[in-house]
């Protein structure tokens, strides 16, 4: 969870918010069709009433957020620059969003539909 304390008080981001925020940030980027999940992760977080988005792991540390996203790529894509775009604007949106630390985001290309 990533918390920020202030004169005001503590503002908490419980870590499906930001799995949400990366999900909704990589499904913006053009040339990503879509998330990938697979049918075991899928059937894991039913079985746990898990409200975290398919195609994204976040692991929080002390010293920040390692972010992990699944994605299929559209078939007239260059992989490399979706990819990196992805990595960016997921580092963006987490840092602007949340006030997050992001130490990296991995993104693993897993089909082309």
């Amino acid at each position: 969870m990533t918390a920020n304390t202030s004169s005001e008080g503590k503002v908490k981001v419980a870590p499906h918010v930001l799995s949400t925020v990366v999900a909704m940030t990589a499904r913006s980027v053009p040339g990503v069709a879509r998330l990938s999940d697979s049918l075991l992760s899928r059937l894991g977080r039913v079985i746990r009433r898990d409200p975290n988005p398919g195609g994204v792991r976040l692991r929080q540390t002390e010293s920040g957020v390692f972010v992990d996203v699944n994605i299929v790529i559209q078939p007239d894509s260059n992989m490399v620059e979706v990819a990196g775009r992805v990595q960016r604007d997921v580092s963006e949106a987490v840092r602007r969003v949340a006030g997050a630390s992001i130490c990296e985001v991995n993104v693993h290309i897993q089909d082309v539909n």
